[in-house]
């Protein structure tokens, strides 16, 4: 309990920093002309998005690319914005869980906790139904893939059966 209550505490301070960021660039003057070339690059350029969202990337990398992109166009109250914006997601990991039949909330909860002291990163846990799954789940996280289904447990008896000698 008390690893939540620092993650929350520290995702509180992290979205009052957002704020402070957002008051500082309000009192520029040309803070809407920076919004929209801010806008119009982020449109134009997903995989420039994607890239800053991803997990997978580093923040060293994240705040190398945002300073490329957008240093000699920007304020540096702009770049600070920008920087906490989408650093924010460096601790976020995609995993798709693969069920039988739908997760109801308090599963996925129970899963995502796990998850997160396994992972040591927040989770957004995705669930996906296959009916072909007897019983069980199939964690996809980024390419690893966790296979605790009951026929993946059943495969896994057989050959341990086959290999005994009577």
């Amino acid at each position: 309990m008390a690893k939540l209550n620092k993650r929350i505490d520290y995702t509180l301070a992290s979205d009052f920093s957002l704020i402070d960021a957002s008051l500082e660039l309000y009192k520029k003057a040309d803070s809407q002309k920076e919004l929209d070339f801010v806008k119009e690059i982020l449109e134009k350029e997903t995989e420039f998005v994607d890239l800053l969202m991803n997990p997978d990337i580093k923040e060293n990398e994240k705040r190398s690319l945002i300073d490329n992109t957008f240093k000699d166009n920007v304020s540096e109250q702009m770049l600070i914005l920008l920087k906490k914006l989408f650093l924010k997601y460096t601790d976020v990991v995609t995993v798709t869980a693969i069920t039988a039949v739908p997760m109801d909330e308090h599963a996925q909860e129970k899963l995502s906790k796990v998850l997160y002291e396994k992972l040591n990163k927040d989770v957004m846990l995705i669930n996906e139904v296959d009916t072909s799954i007897i019983g069980g789940v199939l964690l996809k996280v980024g390419d690893k893939i966790m296979d605790a289904t009951l026929g993946n447990e059943l495969r896994s008896i057989s050959k341990t059966l086959k290999e005994v000698s009577l």
